[in-house]
């Protein structure tokens, strides 16, 4: 099953030439209207950020994909009233309409949940960490974050929602698209639209180093969630720079070297805090001196 689903991973992304061609569409558009120059040090963060979308298909896909089939089949023993199928039987364009609403509802929720929780957050810290965005850091994920993310906004809704194949075909193409453009180094914002879509200038806001923009902008696909709940950051024209300051970063042309570095990153960050608290909690405590 593991080098069956790693085949098929394989084919879909890695060996896909319209994902290499709406990369590179858009890296020649970055060269026009760009928000950073194309130097030395964007393309070395391109190379690591594809690295980890190699790292994804050969590896972590497969395995998330086994544990979201065990979610699934414990899904259907223990609670099978989830899988109610609201709309098996409405037209296609519906089925997609509603997907893409749900899902960026819930991206929503679960993104803002992984900068506001902090064992989490020092997971979602890889993502972030990158200084030069570009299409490929879509895929600069902790595997154990990406499992997380996916058990929140794909078993839900495709337990609630139900949905053909096709459909799930089509809504997947066009969610990988949409990464790829908001990740992107484009002086962007849409114009009249950037009222209704994220942009590649509103997320990467979100991507901002700047403590007034850091925890805003968490919408993925519209920006109607962060309006509604509080979170947006609606200056336009700010092109901030990206990353975390102070990110302890081990990335450089060794990819090996800055991978394991950023899997054993948030593990590290969690003991830290549980040491400080104990500290804090040592140091507070009645006759502890």
């Amino acid at each position: 099953m593991f080098l069956d689903l790693q085949a098929a991973q394989l084919d879909k992304w890695l060996l896909n030439p319209y994902m290499y061609a709406v990369v590179a569409g858009l890296t020649l558009l970055s060269l026009r209207m760009g928000a950073e120059r194309l130097d030395r040090r964007y393309w070395k963060a391109t190379a690591n950020d594809f690295l980890y979308g190699v790292m994804y298909a050969v590896l972590y896909f497969p395995i998330i994909a086994i544990c979201l089939d065990i979610s699934n089949r414990l899904l259907d023993t223990y609670l099978p009233w989830m899988r109610m199928e609201l709309i098996s039987d409405a037209p296609l364009w519906v089925k997609f309409l509603v997907v893409v609403l749900l899902d960026d509802f819930l991206a929503y929720w679960s993104h803002r949940l992984r900068h506001e929780v902090r064992p989490l957050w020092h997971f979602h810290a890889i993502h972030h960490s990158q200084k030069r965005l570009n299409p490929f850091t879509t895929k600069r994920f902790h595997p154990l974050e990406n499992m997380f993310h996916k058990i929140v906004i794909l078993m839900i809704p495709m337990a609630i929602v139900g949905g053909s194949l096709e459909m799930w075909y089509l809504y997947f193409l066009v969610d990988a698209v949409w990464d790829y453009f908001i990740h992107s180094n484009l002086r962007l914002n849409l114009g009249p639209l950037k009222h209704v879509l994220v942009s590649p200038q509103y997320h990467r806001v979100h991507h901002s180093g700047d403590s007034e923009q850091f925890n805003r902008n968490y919408a993925d696909r519209f920006v109607l969630w962060d309006h509604l709940f509080g979170t947006a950051y609606t200056n336009y024209g700010s092109y901030p720079a990206t990353g975390i300051p102070g990110y302890s970063s081990r990335e450089s042309w060794n990819f090996l070297q800055t991978h394991v570095h950023d899997l054993a990153y948030p593990f590290r960050m969690i003991w830290s805090d549980i040491r400080k608290y104990r500290n804090r909690v040592s140091g507070t405590t009645p006759g502890s001196r």
